[in-house]
């Protein structure tokens, strides 16, 4: 993490928020404002690289989607209306992996049962990879094999 120094943000998701994101890189990159308060409480992974944080700081995740990052937000900051019903399958597959790799489970779990609902129609390699980070870690985990 850097000091941050206007910045222009592409989505702004808390207009006092004190952390800007830098998602991505070259010319798919997004760069959000968000309060890092939210963050902590989403994740322990992000609660942990935001142990330092002081204000006006700014945080790269260039190997994550923005737009996976940007619907992760959206549910985090209840915007019901902006979070859609029906993803890609290359979205899926992104939310899944910055669901496991942060652990955001519980973050999206509501929005996980929706999102899987539409495995069946998916190829093999989205419902495999769905499946296990959605729902894999947790299943094992509830039966003490994790």
């Amino acid at each position: 993490m850097e000091a941050n120094t206007a910045i222009l943000c592409h989505d702004v998701f808390a207009e006092d928020g004190d952390l800007v994101v830098v998602v991505g890189t070259g010319n798919t990159k997004r760069i959000f404002q968000v309060d890092s308060g939210v963050l902590r409480a989403a994740s322990t992974k992000w609660r942990a690289m935001l142990r330092s944080h002081s204000p006006d700081m700014k945080m790269e995740l260039p190997d994550e989607k923005p737009e996976a990052f940007a619907i992760a937000m959206k549910v985090a900051y209840y915007r019901a209306a902006e979070i859609p019903a029906y993803l890609s399958d290359e979205t899926l597959v992104s939310i899944a992996g910055l669901c496991e790799r942060y652990e955001l489970h519980r973050l999206l779990s509501s929005q996980i049962v929706d999102w899987s609902g539409t495995l069946q129609n998916r190829t093999i390699e989205t419902r495999l990879s769905a499946s296990w980070s959605f729902c894999g870690r947790e299943i094992l985990r509830l039966r003490g094999q994790i």
